[in-house]
């Protein structure tokens, strides 16, 4: 299993408020993590994404243009690593929001503001239990099943004419 390294990790934040983008970096230089960079809009976020690798992705869920509008974006309109980058919501406790969020491609959630320990957490869950990154026709994301050990008693929905589709599993680069 490979060792977490924080120092080693280049983190985007993506944030349209400066005062939550900033409390949110100083939280993860509490962490240690290596590079950190700011986006304030979509078109800023897209840039920082394709110049340099980006190992995780923080949002707000408050951001403008709209959080989960624009992780499809990222997950739809997009190739290779920026399609497949992880993200790390940053939530209110809002179940709908949560739910719409995980559908639409998140990696993880964590409550707002972010606290060390909490981010930490989910950086960790990210970098050292990475999940399939699933392609269908319906769904562009990580593998949203956590447990490993699970007993299905529905029918498998990723059966596509008979055959069970299989994840395809990413660290692809380029755009």
């Amino acid at each position: 299993m490979p060792a977490f390294e924080p120092a080693r990790l280049n983190v985007l934040v993506v944030d349209d408020v400066y005062e939550r983008r900033a409390v949110t970096r100083d939280v993860l230089t509490q962490l240690g993590i290596g590079t950190i960079r700011l986006a304030a809009d979509p078109a800023e976020a897209l840039v920082a994404l394709r110049g340099e690798q980006t190992d995780v992705l923080v949002l707000d869920d408050a951001f403008a243009p709209g959080a989960v509008q624009f992780i499809h974006a990222l997950r739809w309109k997009t190739r290779g690593t920026v399609q497949a980058t992880p993200i790390i919501l940053l939530a209110a406790a809002d179940g709908e929001k949560i739910r719409a969020a995980r559908d639409a491609g998140v990696h993880e959630v964590t409550a707002k503001p972010p606290v060390p320990e909490m981010l930490l957490l989910r950086l960790e869950e990210i970098v050292l239990r990475p999940r399939p990154f699933i392609r269908s026709a319906v769904y562009v994301g990580p593998c949203r099943r956590r447990r490993r050990n699970f007993v299905w008693v529905e029918r498998d929905r990723r059966v596509v004419d008979g055959a069970v589709a299989q994840p395809v599993v990413t660290r692809a680069s380029g755009d």
